[in-house]
């Protein structure tokens, strides 16, 4: 049973590495046509970045999966699995299209091992509009866009909340003024001590408020960044024809 999970975590780390490296080819590609301007090339070296990372934590999964495949293989007497799933070097993580656009000749260039566990031919790796590569495109598409339109949220009640602090500040100042102001005792001294206690306590409610105001005056700046990001995922639109 251990030994079925670790199989299906190699191959299922190797699926996902086909689709973001896929998806990482492509981005490249639309990069190279059609994205001009500083602002738009940050954004998509950004989205670059990020999907590298993806690559590299993938990578990490894999590696941890044929580890555990080496120390039962040994226990189990588990013979031939070497030959589909192999020990993955860093010169092995590139794209199927990665040497063919090189000054190599047909005959040496190589196609890595990890494209062909799963049976991908030439006629896959030359055709970047085939069926299966656009799917994967489509399938990463999607799911940044729906990451940017979940943190949009997470930002708006953010925003929210950073209102409703400062209400509530500003509201708690004032409940101590009149808090000060409404009780009344025959001891001057003791009086006199509500009313600088309650107007101490206005004072740290009201000098919170203009903290927390100066530390948030840039926010509606992060707020247009997270839009124009926003915008840098919709203009990806084309991906999908």
């Amino acid at each position: 049973m251990e030994w079925m999970l670790h199989e299906g975590q190699a191959h299922d780390a190797l699926n996902e590495l086909h689709q973001v490296l896929r998806s990482q080819s492509y981005m490249l590609k639309f990069k190279d046509r059609f994205i001009r301007g500083q602002g738009a090339n940050t954004r998509t070296w950004n989205c670059l970045k990020s999907v590298d990372a993806k690559v590299r934590a993938t990578a990490a999964k894999y590696r941890a999966a044929h580890h555990a495949l080496t120390v039962l293989s040994d226990l189990l007497g588990k013979v031939g699995w070497k030959h589909i799933l192999r020990p993955l070097a860093d010169e092995d993580i590139c794209s199927m299209t990665q040497g063919i656009d090189d000054s190599r000749s047909e005959g040496r260039r190589r196609l890595s091992w990890i494209w062909l566990v799963c049976g991908y031919s030439d006629s896959h790796v030359k055709n970047e509009d085939d069926a299966g590569v656009q799917d994967a495109i489509h399938i990463e598409w999607c799911r940044t866009r729906a990451r940017a339109y979940r943190w949009t949220k997470e930002v708006d009640l953010l925003f929210e909340e950073q209102e409703r602090i400062l209400r509530f500040l500003c509201w708690h100042a004032t409940w101590w003024c009149d808090k000060g102001n409404a009780r009344t005792v025959d001891n001057p001294a003791l009086q006199e001590g509500l009313r600088a206690y309650a107007e101490r306590q206005a004072t740290i409610q009201q000098d919170l408020k203009q903290s927390f105001e100066h530390m948030w005056r840039n926010k509606r700046q992060f707020l247009k960044i997270a839009d124009e990001g926003l915008q840098g995922v919709d203009s990806v639109d084309t991906l999908q024809h």
